[in-house]
């Protein structure tokens, strides 16, 4: 399946052949954004658009173990059918390392409470 992965939150206007396989793709937008882009011109048209919230790495929609346990597939060079470079970096150093990985552990099982700096 094709996705594709904005990180604004208004939508570009587009023209039609700008995405021509919008019918079977997922759009992934910034939490909060998915009623601009389901009234958007040709944005309408992706078959789902789906949020990306802090911390949503494989793009399912929530924040889990699931997301933690991609990161530490990524860093090893495992092959993944998503990976939101974005929604990875939890620990906010510019980088995607082990550190975002425990951090989701710790927002999981209540260690911590933000990852706001």
């Amino acid at each position: 399946m094709t996705c594709v992965i904005v990180d604004i939150a208004t939508p570009l206007s587009i023209k039609e052949s700008t995405f021509t396989n919008r019918a079977n793709a997922t759009l992934y937008v910034p939490m909060g954004c998915v009623d601009a882009y389901r009234a958007a011109n040709y944005w309408k048209d992706f078959k789902n658009i789906v949020e990306i919230g802090e911390g949503d790495v494989n793009g399912d929609g929530k924040v889990d173990f699931d997301d933690a346990t991609c990161i530490m597939n990524y860093l090893v060079g495992k092959e993944l059918q998503y990976f939101i470079m974005k929604a990875a970096d939890m620990n906010k150093n510019g980088q995607i390392d082990i550190g975002d990985a425990v951090t989701i552990v710790n927002l999981l099982k209540g260690k911590i409470s933000t990852t706001s700096r």
